[in-house]
């Protein structure tokens, strides 16, 4: 039944995009899809374009075909799902109005997934968002993981366009190889779309609100404003979305103008006013190698007048290699900034075990089995200005609840 339903929906997408001809833009990558996807959706509503995007993470073989035919979450119900198949009949019987533009988020769990994806949306731009360990279970290495990811690019023909954050190797030197379109993204002085600075925006206590983003296009320089988020590796969607504006033949200023409605989706490095005047960077959603090392790299870096502590909950899907990724989140732990580390997991203890191999004090690492319980530990001991960094895998950890323990209004 299950197997009917899915052919049903991709069959009913297929005609659908073959019929109403919308530009389509791709966005694959191992980190910060779903950011990436609404930051370019945001850059897209310019004029009388009208735009549809994934909603939440729903981009997989059914989230894919349901966001074409309809649009929205996953349904409920049977009737729910029977509604979705109607509509889709119904476009193609009479024609009806239509999105100009898809941005779909495409997934991807073990090797063929995205293929099979690219293969029914035809994007008219791909984009790679980054290549980075994530996965591992499934592909057993990060060559496995670089060359499903690669496929969004790789499967774009001539009049397609290609647009990809170039500052990892893998990913620029894949650019060299392609035979289409390309407009490019980074921090890379190479980058066509090229991030030049991050200025933090603070508080009076010293305690940061957001960021300004330098942003060059050519010639043109332009800034961006991020309120509630901090993160070098935050601006990568803002970077994107003015890069698929690019490729559309948008004007950067005017990509820029939409991009003042955008905010990251939450959980993504947001700062969330904490307990005692405390400063919460809620990073529960996810979390992967890349992005936790960012994240912890983010919070090493603030200038808060306070201390710094951290709840990290275990990394999922490394197979194998689990206890290596998580040794080397711990190693950049020990160090004397780090007020206090709690770890939430017997997988995630490895990254306490380590950190305290490498310098940071017994005294100062707990590991807990629970969220709830995490924030317990930091509850009796935080003061105002310190910032608490929160993120794990959110299947595996469910930091959230930590965070709504220690925010100072939960709701």
């Amino acid at each position: 039944m299950k197997r009917l339903a899915r052919f049903s929906l991709t069959w009913l997408a297929r005609m659908i995009l073959r019929r109403y001809h919308p530009i389509v833009v791709g966005v694959a990558g191992s980190v910060g899809k779903t950011a990436t996807k609404e930051a370019i959706s945001a850059g897209l509503q310019t004029g009388s374009r009208s735009v549809r995007q994934t909603s939440g993470s729903f981009n997989a073989d059914v989230g894919v075909p349901v966001t074409v035919i309809s649009g929205g979450p996953a349904r409920q119900s049977t009737w729910q799902w029977l509604g979705v198949v109607l509509a889709g009949i119904g476009l193609l019987v009479r024609r009806q109005s239509y999105p100009d533009v898809l941005v779909l988020e495409l997934g991807t769990d073990q090797p063929g997934d995205l293929a099979r994806l690219v293969r029914l949306a035809h994007p008219t731009i791909g984009v790679l968002t980054a290549i980075a360990p994530e996965h591992l279970e499934f592909f057993s290495s990060l060559e496995g993981v670089a060359e499903e990811e690669a496929t969004i690019l790789k499967q774009l023909g001539p009049e397609q366009t290609a647009v990809a954050n170039i500052d990892t190797p893998e990913i620029e030197s894949l650019m060299h190889e392609l035979q289409t379109k390309q407009v490019s993204y980074g921090w890379s002085a190479k980058a066509n779309v090229r991030a030049t600075g991050v200025t933090l925006i603070q508080t009076e206590q010293g305690l940061p609100r957001g960021m300004i983003i330098t942003v060059s296009v050519g010639p043109e320089t332009f800034s961006v404003t991020l309120p509630g988020v901090i993160g070098r590796h935050q601006v990568y969607p803002v970077l994107a979305a003015i890069a698929v504006g690019q490729a559309l033949g948008d004007a950067a200023a005017e990509t820029v103008r939409a991009l003042s409605g955008y905010r990251p989706p939450a959980g993504r490095m947001q700062l969330v006013a904490g307990i005692n005047g405390s400063l919460l960077i809620d990073d529960s959603y996810n979390a992967s190698p890349y992005a936790m090392r960012e994240a912890i790299t983010t919070l090493a870096s603030l200038e808060n007048p306070g201390r710094k502590h951290l709840i990290l909950g275990q990394m999922s899907e490394l197979g194998a290699s689990a206890q290596h990724w998580h040794e080397e989140i711990g190693a950049l732990l020990g160090q004397p900034w780090v007020a206090t580390l709690v770890t939430v997991g017997p997988l995630a203890a490895v990254i306490g075990q380590t950190a305290v191999a490498r310098g940071l004090s017994p005294d100062h690492v707990y590991n807990v089995p629970t969220a709830e319980a995490a924030a317990a530990k930091l509850q009796a001991v935080i003061s105002p200005s310190d910032a608490i960094l929160i993120k794990g895998s959110r299947y595996a950890a469910h930091l959230e609840r930590a965070v709504s323990v220690l925010a100072a209004q939960p709701e």
